[in-house]
């Protein structure tokens, strides 16, 4: 629903994600590449538990957690367990459209959503910018875009830290380069 468009096939049976699918989209104006991955569970076969390992590792690896819960279905020991390690996280009640059988569990914070109906998807988008771009910019201050923008001035710092200041130099003239 965030990228406007049908980007994964879904089933209603848990344990039918097993790769990661991204898209990339912007919100608010600002690049995200947004990461869906397996239902995190203790219960999977081995199939969907190397799915549920590329969701840890994408988890680690993420500038930002969306933790989305089905909560047209009751919950499961596993969903708390993903609240208690991700504390953080931004953590979205979905199916707002169906009836509710987390009750009174779901954590106050939660944004409840619908990707059926839309609702509550502006609400999730603003938190998700709030969370991306915490301080906006001024207008006419220059961002690294990319990710070889990113990497070329990670390492010119370091190479300033180190001392080197004209190889900094160096990598910086790199940045226009095409």
């Amino acid at each position: 629903r965030i990228v406007g468009y049908s980007r994964a096939i879904v089933f209603d049976q848990p344990g039918t994600t097993r790769d990661v699918l991204t898209a990339d989209t912007a919100c608010d104006g600002w690049p995200v590449r947004l990461s869906d991955t397996a239902g995190i569970r203790s219960d999977a076969g081995d199939v969907e538990a190397a799915g549920i390992e590329r969701a840890w590792d994408r988890l680690r690896r993420a500038d930002v957690r969306l933790l989305l819960f089905d909560t047209s279905r009751p919950p499961v020991d596993d969903d708390f367990e993903l609240f208690r390690s991700w504390p953080t996280a931004i953590v979205v009640a979905h199916k707002y459209d169906l009836p509710d059988a987390w009750v009174d569990r779901v954590p106050s914070a939660a944004l409840r959503v619908s990707s059926l109906t839309g609702h509550g998807m502006d609400e999730l988008i603003r938190v998700l910018v709030q969370r991306i771009v915490p301080c906006v910019p001024s207008p006419g201050t220059p961002l690294p875009v990319s990710q070889r923008q990113i990497d070329l001035l990670l390492d010119a710092r370091h190479t300033a830290v180190r001392g080197g200041v004209d190889a900094a130099l160096a990598v910086l003239r790199r940045l226009f380069e095409m």
